[in-house]
């Protein structure tokens, strides 16, 4: 999908979440995409959207992608002098010693 036409669903979904066959018909149109496409687009979306808001776990989770992200950097960038053996979680916590 064109990064407009992605822009343009997406403010559309801000809007109506939920398009009937009419609206989905109308906006295939005017992305060029056929009816089913924008369906799916719209049920994918939704479901991504349920994930994100419902999953009590969400910031955990971005926080130990975080953390497993920095220790990798910080191994790359060989600033893991004095933490060798640190975890991932305990070098974002700042539990290591340097």
């Amino acid at each position: 999908m064109v990064v407009a036409n992605e822009w343009m669903i997406c403010r559309f979904f801000k809007e109506y979440p939920h398009p009937d066959d009419k609206q989905r018909k109308e906006l295939s149109r005017e992305l060029g995409l056929e009816p089913l496409q924008v369906k799916f687009w719209f049920q994918n979306k939704r479901t991504q959207m349920k994930v994100l808001t419902s999953s009590p776990n969400i910031i955990t989770c971005l926080h130990s992608r975080y953390a497993v992200l920095l220790y990798v950097l910080m191994e790359y960038h060989g600033w893991m002098d004095g933490c060798a053996t640190a975890s991932s979680t305990q070098m974002a916590a700042g539990e290591c010693n340097s």
